[in-house]
């Protein structure tokens, strides 16, 4: 829990940096780097929940103008639990780290809505929707599997952007799981943006703050 209450502090500092709108337009790209820090709650069968934190590393590249492949990678190191083995008797159990990468090609629309003199004036007045597929692959456990999903992305006037995707993950000797996930990112200066989010799924919790990298004119193709 202390994981979440020092991401939550730092999302309200964050959101503060967005109270004067910037009236410069900015992009919606698909090609992108980005380095995050995850704070994470996780489930475990008799011993409740557990807390870990890790960083996490991805990136996009447009293919050309619908398609763009992407890959990441997370390491989540989970807290020691201290139990009471039945007779009075504290026992320390620790965990291995949890490494888990994922390689996936997506789907995108082109930009929609705006105005060529930018005088609209409401929450997500440009957006562009995407599909993404990838597989997984996590250790220990030499798990694999894949995860699809179906996301929006919103910009307007301002320097915010927003993010919500709802999926589907498998892992092999898991049961597959509903995820969502949300995120606000804001653009510090050129193609430079702050973000923070959620992500959830029936198991594991993570909450999430760092930067991301655009290249708005980024295509293979």
């Amino acid at each position: 829990m202390k994981y979440v209450i020092i991401c939550l502090g730092a999302f309200a500092t964050y959101l503060g940096l967005g109270v004067t709108a910037h009236a410069q337009s900015q992009e919606i790209s698909y090609s992108f780097i980005e380095a995050v820090y995850q704070a994470a709650e996780a489930s475990a069968s008799g011993l409740g929940d557990l807390d870990a934190d890790g960083p996490r590393f991805a990136a996009s590249l447009s293919l050309a103008d619908h398609f763009h492949v992407f890959g990441n990678y997370e390491k989540l190191k989970l807290d020691d639990v201290i139990i009471d083995d039945g007779s009075g008797t504290p026992v320390n159990i620790s965990f291995s780290d949890i490494d888990t990468w994922g390689v996936g090609v997506g789907l995108h629309t082109s930009v929609f809505g705006g105005r060529s003199d930018g005088q609209i004036r409401n929450p997500a007045d440009r957006y562009s929707v995407f599909l993404d597929a990838q597989y997984l692959s996590a250790d220990p456990g030499d798990s694999d599997g894949f995860a699809v999903d179906a996301g929006f992305r919103a910009i307007n006037f301002t320097s915010w952007e927003f993010i919500a995707a709802a999926g589907y993950e498998n892992l092999s000797g898991i049961d597959g799981e509903f995820t969502l996930e949300g995120r606000l990112l804001y653009r510090l200066v050129n193609d430079l943006q702050i973000q923070a989010g959620i992500d959830w799924n029936d198991n594991v919790t993570r909450y999430f703050i760092g930067l991301r990298y655009n290249f708005p004119g980024l295509k293979l193709f």
